[in-house]
C-alpha cells in the first residue's frame, strides 16, 4: 500500500491564552511566503487580511482605492528577481490568484490547488467587517469544517 502524502497548510491548535491559532506545515510557509509577496504587484494593490488554514485560505485583497475600490489598477508587471510573481496582465482578482497558485505550486514542486476559487466583490463597510470577521474566527470552527480531520 501506498503511503499517503500529507499536504495540508497546517494544524490548529491552541496557544497558552487558549485562542486558537494555524500551526503553519512547510507547505503553509510557502503559502504565507507568496500571499505576501501579492503586496508588491502592483499600486493599489493590498493583501488586507488572510487566514492559511489546514485545507484552505481566506483572503482579502484590496484593488483600487479600498473597500469596493475594484477596477484594475496598475499592472504589476513583476521588476523583482528571485522567481517572485509576475504577471503582464492587469491586476485581476482571477490574474492575481493564477499568480499566487502557480508560484506556490513551483516552490512546492506539485499543485495542491482547486481549479477554482470562490470570490465576493466587498461592497461596504458592513460587508468588509463581516468578513474580517469571518477570517478572525475561522480557526474556531475548524472541527466544523466538513473536511476537517483530526490530526
Amino acid at each position: 500500500m501506498r503511503e499517503r502524502q500529507t499536504r495540508n497548510f497546517g494544524t490548529v491548535g491552541r496557544d497558552v491564552h487558549i485562542a486558537p491559532i494555524v500551526k503553519l506545515t512547510e507547505y503553509g510557509k510557502i503559502v504565507d511566503k507568496h500571499i505576501n509577496i501579492i503586496n508588491t504587484l502592483g499600486k493599489g494593490l493590498t493583501v488586507d487580511k488572510y487566514i492559511i488554514m489546514p485545507n484552505h485560505v481566506h483572503i482579502i485583497i484590496v484593488l483600487g482605492n479600498g473597500v469596493g475600490g475594484g477596477g484594475s489598477g496598475d499592472c504589476g508587471n513583476g521588476e523583482r528577481g528571485g522567481g517572485a510573481m509576475k504577471t503582464s496582465r492587469p491586476t485581476t482578482i482571477p490574474n492575481i490568484l493564477r499568480s499566487f497558485k502557480t508560484m506556490v505550486s513551483k516552490d512546492i514542486g506539485f499543485s495542491l490547488w482547486q481549479a477554482s476559487f470562490y470570490d465576493h466583490v466587498i461592497r461596504d463597510e458592513e460587508d468588509y467587517l463581516r468578513i474580517w470577521k469571518y477570517i478572525d474566527e475561522n480557526p474556531l470552527k475548524w472541527s466544523e469544517d466538513e473536511y476537517f480531520v483530526c490530526s
